[in-house]
Parts: C-alpha cells; structure tokens; sequence
C-alpha cells in the first residue's frame, strides 16, 4: 500500500472516529459523561477529597458563616410551622 493510499485510509477512519464522537456527545448528558470518566459512585466516599474522607467529615464541618445561617433559616422555618400549626387549632 502507498502513502496516498494509506494516509486516505487513516483520514478516513480519523474522519468517521469524529462522528462518532460528536454523537455521543450529542446524546450523552452531563452526568453520563461525568460517570463515564469517573466511574461509578461509592457509597460512603466522597469525590475529590483524597482517601479516606467520607460524607459525614464534610457535612460535619462548617463555617461559623454558615452554621449561624442554618440556624437562622431553622428557626424561621420553626415559626412558620408553629403559625401553621396555631391556624389548624383555630
């Protein structure tokens, strides 16, 4: 086989590879994607944090920033729920 011959074959085949990646791409949502590159989920491990950290040492840890919101947000939540409750009474 020639060089003109086999530099077409491999355009070609480069040509039809581009295809069908951007198909794929077209059809694929962002967390196939991510799945597909990361692989499947581990329960109790938590991505990007390094070995050994779960869930619970990052929902654990907060910010006095935004604890102190938590808490504002709850207590107006429990307010809203004691009006409600008052208004069913009545």
């Amino acid at each position: 086989m020639d060089t003109t011959k086999e530099s077409k074959l491999w355009e070609y085949k480069e040509n039809k590879f581009k295809e069908k990646l951007q198909e794929e791409m077209q059809n694929c949502s962002e967390n196939e994607a991510f799945m597909r590159v990361c692989g499947k989920e581990h329960p109790g491990y938590v991505r990007g944090m390094g070995l050994g950290v779960s869930s619970s040492q990052i929902i654990g840890f907060s910010s006095s920033a935004s604890s102190s919101t938590t808490s504002f947000e709850s207590n107006e939540m429990m307010e809203q729920m004691q009006s409600e409750i008052e208004s069913l009474k009545a």
